[in-house]
């Protein structure tokens, strides 16, 4: 017979997280800010794309898939353990276009980071769109953790469809390259300084330029 007490605690204690509870924002890379690339090289670069990132906010993203750390399988003799081989993350996340076509200007600027209209491949430390965060909330909306992508960078997005015989949403999935995840438990303080980092950038680029 199964004690009582562990069954009235099974329900007691036991609570979901919903998967509709987050928040996902991107802080820029502002063309190399925080590089050693010469002014003026980063100026040039800006001025043959597409300019600064366009506003993706949080309530343009669907859903997406985090992903985490992973390992693969080694033996040796009768042991075996995990082993350590990273090529990057790779992430996709969907978006719902705006009546200001945010996503539609996000992908061709994204894509543009990359190479220019003229055909030319721009190198890594050029082509990175900054950070991805995403916040994870309780049911009582308060911060539980947060996963921190960095030096992101453009993939690929599904092709945009258009349907006259459709009036449902318009929905882009875009795929994300990173070289490096941390996971970080209720930092909301941490979340606020990184995103003050990333505006005060934009203001001291802008600053510059006029």
């Amino acid at each position: 017979m199964a004690d009582n007490n562990l069954y009235s605690n099974f329900f007691k204690n036991k609570s979901i997280q919903r998967t509709d509870k987050f928040l996902v924002t991107i802080i820029p890379e502002i063309m190399g800010l925080s590089l050693t690339t010469r002014q003026q090289e980063v100026i040039d670069v800006m001025n043959r794309r597409s300019g600064i990132m366009p506003r993706v906010e949080g309530h343009h993203v669907i859903n997406m898939t985090a992903p985490t750390w992973e390992f693969k399988k080694e033996s040796s003799g009768w042991s075996s353990f995990p082993a350590f081989e990273f090529q990057g993350h790779e992430f996709a996340i969907m978006f719902e276009e705006d009546r200001h076509g945010t996503m539609g200007k996000f992908v061709n600027w994204c894509q543009r980071r990359t190479v220019d209209d003229a055909g030319y491949h721009f190198p890594t430390h050029l082509n990175r769109i900054g950070q991805i965060i995403i916040e994870v909330y309780s049911e009582q909306d308060v911060p539980i953790y947060a996963h921190k992508y960095t030096n992101c960078y453009y993939l690929r997005s599904t092709p945009i469809t258009y349907d006259y015989s459709s009036s449902v949403s318009q929905k882009i999935s875009i795929t994300f390259g990173s070289e490096d995840h941390v996971f970080y438990e209720n930092q909301r303080a941490f979340i606020d300084s990184e995103q003050g980092k990333g505006l005060e950038k934009i203001g001291k680029f802008i600053r510059k330029l006029f």
